[in-house]
């Protein structure tokens, strides 16, 4: 089994990472990459030994349809067990992407049939908008199913399913997600790959050269400095076109919060609080973070908390909750991260919950390496599957005094 964080990650076998990292595997080895034949069997085994002990399900069994799409894959799958599920549970999966999986599942097997009505049940449930309280075990949302669903259908071609359409469909969702998730982005690009297979050759030209294809370009703010980008359609047919655009804000966010709360405070090692914006900071002194969170309502259930350092900051020790060997912090009381990271520029810690929590909380070492002025970036939380939901707090400006000679 696989883990999100590590090899014993969870008490027991999440399906539906199983079968997503399974599928990773799959599709890597099927491009030519290097995927030991060990692991990639021990990989199927587990989700054909997770297959066959598999309950009866009402709205879920989606790391189930996700298996047998696997193990049809790898060509492991029993016809029976595909068409079974198809006749007595289509309608029983709780999203869109798992009745698609097991449409592809059917198409791999070479029942044609099956597998459009499968798509076709897959493609009808994309329009139903998510329940934002609804718990969610398979990581997914609307507009993921729909990716999802459109790259398997740009894949297998099943009959009756206008991929133009649900192309739209994919493209308005992402218009107005102002936050996705890493789910939502790589079944996005699975589907863009998949359609671009599909794409024809028009008749567009950008500063005067010819294209073929679905085309990238990229360019820095300093080429529109001194020259335009002509793009020109000299087809007789309407051809598509996106621009996006990315920066960095030239001011700091203000503190938001929408879904979560988000404060972040400072302390001596011995408990006594302190503030860096007004009380003098010097060279090799050490405080303790603590990050104060609160969630309204339960969503994915993960998040994830990220603490980017000042420059002249360096995180010292990221494990409050065991004995950290540097004094006491009987004054502290924290929650246990699921996941930390003592990164160089940030703390980050995952946390995660099966049914609502309220407030939690971490906390980690930081110490003030390099005398200085710098800004003190704001800490931010956010749900990783439901990203709308998040909160940072604000930013500042602190000053570190050099000590010594």
């Amino acid at each position: 089994s696989f883990g999100l964080w590590g090899p014993n990650d969870g008490d027991s076998p999440d399906l539906y990472l199983d079968a997503y990292v399974t599928d990773f595997l799959l599709r890597a080895r099927d491009k030519g990459y290097d995927v030991p034949v060990e692991p990639m069997n021990r990989a199927l085994d587990s989700l054909g030994n997770q297959v066959s002990s598999a309950q009866d399900f009402n709205n879920a069994g989606e790391g189930l349809a996700y298996a047998l799409y696997d193990l049809a894959r790898g060509g492991r799958a029993a016809i029976g067990d595909l068409r079974y599920y198809f006749e007595a549970r289509l309608t029983a999966f709780g999203s869109p992407l798992a009745q698609a999986q097991l449409g592809a599942a059917l198409a791999l097997y070479g029942d044609r049939t099956r597998a459009a009505s499968a798509f076709a049940v897959a493609v009808a449930g994309t329009k139903f908008k998510d329940n934002p309280h609804r718990y969610r075990t398979d990581y997914g949302s609307q507009l993921r199913d729909t990716a999802g669903v459109l790259a398997l259908a740009a894949e297998f071609t099943p009959a009756g399913v206008d991929i133009g359409q649900l192309t739209r469909q994919l493209a308005d969702l992402r218009a107005v997600a102002k936050y996705t998730s890493t789910q939502e982005d790589a079944w996005t690009l699975v589907a863009a790959s998949a359609l671009a297979k599909q794409t024809a050759n028009g008749s567009v030209t950008i500063d005067g050269k010819a294209l073929t294809g679905s085309v990238y370009q990229r360019y820095n703010q300093e080429h529109f400095d001194t020259a335009p980008v002509v793009i020109a359609n000299n087809g007789n047919e309407a051809t598509e076109m996106k621009i996006s655009v990315t920066g960095i804000p030239s001011t700091p966010p203000p503190a938001t919060g929408q879904g979560f709360t988000v404060a972040r405070d400072y302390f001596h090692l011995d408990g006594t609080a302190f503030n860096p914006t007004s009380e003098k900071i010097a060279q090799n002194d050490r405080f303790v973070v603590v990050l104060s969170l609160r969630s309204i309502g339960l969503g994915s259930g993960q998040y994830m908390v990220a603490d980017p350092l000042p420059a002249g900051f360096e995180i010292e020790n990221s494990d409050l909750n065991a004995d950290s060997g540097v004094g006491d912090f009987s004054w502290l009381k924290v929650d246990t991260p699921s996941h930390v990271e003592a990164r160089t520029d940030q703390y980050v810690a995952a946390f995660r919950y099966e049914s609502e929590t309220g407030a939690f909380s971490t906390a980690y070492i930081v110490r003030a390496v390099s005398p200085g002025s710098f800004t003190l970036p704001g800490a931010t939380v956010e749900d990783m599957y439901q990203p709308e939901q998040r909160a940072n707090s604000d930013a500042a400006k602190i000053e570190v005094q050099k000590t010594g000679p």
